[in-house]
């Protein structure tokens, strides 16, 4: 379950949720981007330790807090220290993951005309997320190298584990066309309804209204301006989370890495429904 920054009981939270809440209490109540000229608490500054790299970023996918936000905060900062992973620092989603945390971290291009992103794995509770780090503004740093690569480096310096970009690619493929989908269309239907989800776009930042099924064997959904239709088997599902209204993260897997998609429904969460249906 996802816990709400600032609301749940401390003697619910385990491991980063721990640390999320506690950060809640340090960093300002303002909107998204920090105010201009908003001071961070010096107390914080302290214990964060000095930056050793800075960036404008979006933060996308599963990290912590992301579920009130729908999977993504926009023009925001990371900034890492020798102790701590910052994104967000002086805003209202911001969190903090400790480098013991942090599990591995790597580079990669989502696109051949996009700057080179990082993505970051973390230990979160008794699971694994992860998020991924979009650059803003100019690709490389003044020491010529690319921002992520500069991250990444600082990263490393503390212990964080690199996976290899050979391991790495820019997004999931889950995408059929619909005489692919027809093989499906005996499976029992147990819901059907709509939803804010991921359709495209590196680590799910596209989100359009979709149509949603969910079978006995898979969860389906598609917008209207795409063609064909996403599939995601339950045998690939490593988890799924309840948080802020009536959203969802899933979690799966595809190849070595994890993505985390973001499903906001606009009626309660899906359950079984009264008759069993067949897919139309």
């Amino acid at each position: 379950m996802a816990v709400n920054i600032g609301t749940a009981p401390e003697r619910w939270l385990r491991g980063v949720e721990r640390l999320v809440a506690s950060m809640a209490n340090l960093l300002p109540r303002n909107a998204t981007r920090a105010r201009r000229g908003r001071r961070i608490p010096a107390h914080w500054v302290m214990q964060r330790g000095p930056a050793r790299a800075t960036a404008p970023v979006d933060a996308l996918g599963g990290f912590p807090g992301s579920l009130r936000s729908r999977n993504a905060l926009e023009r925001t900062t990371v900034a890492v220290t020798s102790r701590y992973l910052v994104v967000g620092e002086g805003t209202n989603d911001g969190f903090a993951l400790r480098m013991s945390d942090l599990l591995s971290a790597d580079m990669v291009r989502p696109s051949l005309w996009s700057n080179p992103g990082l993505v970051v794995s973390f230990q979160d509770g008794a699971v694994t997320s992860t998020f991924a780090l979009n650059f803003r503004g100019l690709a490389r740093g003044l020491s010529g190298r690319y921002r992520a690569e500069e991250v990444l480096r600082v990263l490393q310096e503390q212990g964080v584990q690199r996976l290899g970009l050979h391991r790495l690619s820019g997004g999931p493929s889950l995408a059929l066309p619909w005489e692919e989908v027809r093989v499906h269309e005996n499976e029992t239907l147990l819901w059907a309804g709509r939803a804010r989800a991921c359709v495209g776009g590196w680590y799910g930042a596209v989100q359009r209204s979709c149509r949603v099924w969910l079978t006995r064997t898979s969860l389906l959904w598609c917008c209207s301006d795409g063609e064909g239709v996403n599939r995601l088997s339950f045998s690939d599902i490593a988890g799924a989370r309840d948080g802020v209204s009536d959203r969802i993260r899933v979690s799966f897997h595809q190849g070595d890495q994890q993505y985390d998609l973001l499903f906001d429904f606009d009626v309660p969460a899906p359950g079984l429904v009264g008759k069993e249906q067949r897919t139309r």
